[in-house]
């Protein structure tokens, strides 16, 4: 943090000696001693400038607010240092993902400051600057991937010299602090793989970026594969306070690493969708750790569970809604690009107010199409779902909008079964059946034309020949209507 004063470092300096925590030429390397807990504070000159003119002063903040920094790991405490003084300048995002630069990188020489996704979580990680290298503007802001190639990513160093330490982006300009490091490239070209380019625009946190200051953590709904999903309350940017779903990774190992990719590549996929049958995603907070991820809060529960407990009581027109909800929420994300390739009664929520909405994205994948490497690791995955998957997508590990078309019909059955597809028998029978074409037998009490639609329609052997889900939930509607 930076301080100045029109009065002078010589007229400020007496007040705060007399306060006792100004600590004159203090080295930053001796930080570490002194600050021990979160927002500990002191002041102290600069360690740059020429002796002769008055230095600046700064303010050094310890931030470590979930007490995680090990004392005695300077570098850990260093880091801190650094990210606290990165954080209130609002251009640092975390641990962004390199798959989201493109969105918010959009003009030459805009940047951000980020973590590295490599090294492991338990060590300091590395803090990149990216920045929009396009100074032609030749690069179509629509091609993800020229928008990457035009990112360039340059890790913050440092070196020692003595007793000092000095960082840098080019190992020609080392400074003795950060901010003076940011300040020089603001006008100054940082010089890689044979360009040039200064730090002029600065991105700060987008829309769904928060800070975890905006969030309160609340009581503990469940753990999963994932990591933990909490209740929360959310201060939103425009100003209320909401209440949302919290899900957020949990410690800091390798799986932890995982939880990061997949929680982002979630809220990645969500950012961007509206759709009433579609669970709501609010922001993400990826400062520090755990990551949150924010999505609305819904009064209900899982599918599945409402139709266990219900069963024979559930009316007709009540299935036909939850059918024809489903169907327009798998229509709408595939009119976004998105495949769910996991459509289960499990993995939908249905409301107080019998609104059923798609709110399982672990499986889901951007595109009209996706192709699964066939490794020990991805078959393990395949079989928790192989009950809900198309002849074609056992065979060949693939997936399409025909394949989810095919897992909708899956959960039309289990609307009118109120059980899981293949329940009597182990998933190795079960998907000898689907390859087979022995389908789940819908009970007597289902509308023949449904069973007739379903199997001919959503279940056809020939992907070509099964209608969209969109399809599908257009015929069942005019089904409720009488109009079949």
């Amino acid at each position: 943090m930076y301080a100045s004063s029109e009065r002078g470092p010589s007229q400020i300096c007496p007040w705060l000696v007399k306060q006792g925590f100004f600590h004159g030429y203090l080295a930053r390397e001796d930080l570490p001693t002194l600050l021990r807990r979160h927002e500990d504070y002191l002041v102290r000159y600069s360690e740059g400038g020429k002796l002769k003119k008055p230095r600046d002063i700064l303010v050094s903040v310890l931030y470590d607010p979930e007490n995680k920094v090990k004392r005695t790991d300077r570098e850990a405490m260093m880091e801190a240092q650094i990210c606290h003084w990165l954080v209130k300048q609002g251009f640092f995002h975390g641990y962004l993902a390199r798959e989201d630069l493109p969105t918010l990188l959009r003009r030459h020489e805009d940047f951000l400051v980020r973590y590295s996704e490599g090294g492991k979580l338990k060590k300091p990680r590395d803090i990149l600057v990216s920045v929009l290298y396009d100074p032609e503007n030749k690069v179509k802001r629509t091609d993800r991937e020229a928008m990457m190639e035009a990112i360039q990513n340059v890790t913050m160093q440092s070196s020692v010299d003595g007793e000092q330490t000095f960082f840098f982006l080019d190992v020609k300009a080392k400074f003795p602090s950060v901010e003076e490091l940011f300040k020089h490239h603001a006008e100054n070209p940082i010089s890689l793989n044979k360009i040039e380019f200064t730090l002029r625009n600065a991105v700060c946190l987008a829309k769904w970026e928060y800070t975890p200051q905006s969030i309160q953590i609340g009581k503990l709904l469940g753990i999963g594969s994932f990591g933990e999903t909490r209740k929360g309350k959310l201060t939103t940017k425009d100003g209320p306070v909401i209440d949302v779903t919290i899900r957020m990774t949990k410690g800091r190992s390798e799986m932890s690493r995982q939880q990061i990719r997949e929680l982002v590549r979630q809220a990645r996929l969500l950012r961007y969708l509206n759709h009433p049958n579609v669970l709501r995603f609010h922001g993400v907070s990826l400062l520090e750790l755990p990551i949150l991820v924010f999505i609305e809060t819904i009064s209900g529960g899982p599918l599945d569970a409402y139709l266990l407990e219900k069963k024979a009581t559930i009316d007709l027109n009540e299935r036909l809604r939850m059918m024809v909800c489903a169907g327009c929420g798998i229509d709408y994300l595939h009119l976004k690009e998105v495949l769910l390739r996991d459509i289960a009664a499990k993995n939908c929520t249905y409301t107080t107010n019998k609104v059923l909405k798609i709110s399982e994205f672990a499986l889901s994948r951007r595109g009209s199409f996706y192709t699964m490497k066939p490794t020990k690791k991805g078959s393990s995955k395949v079989e928790a779902f192989v009950k809900w998957m198309a002849p074609e997508s056992i065979r060949t590990f693939s997936f399409s909008r025909k394949s989810d078309a095919y897992s909708f019909g899956v959960l039309i059955y289990e609307i009118f079964a109120c059980r899981e597809p293949y329940a009597e028998i182990p998933t190795s029978r079960a998907k000898e059946a689907i390859m087979a074409g022995d389908f789940n037998q819908f009970p007597q009490n289902t509308p023949y034309l449904i069973v007739e639609y379903v199997k001919d329609k959503l279940w056809n052997v020939d992907p070509d020949k099964r209608a969209t889900a969109g399809d599908a939930a257009k015929w069942l509607e005019r089904f409720a209507s009488g109009w079949v």
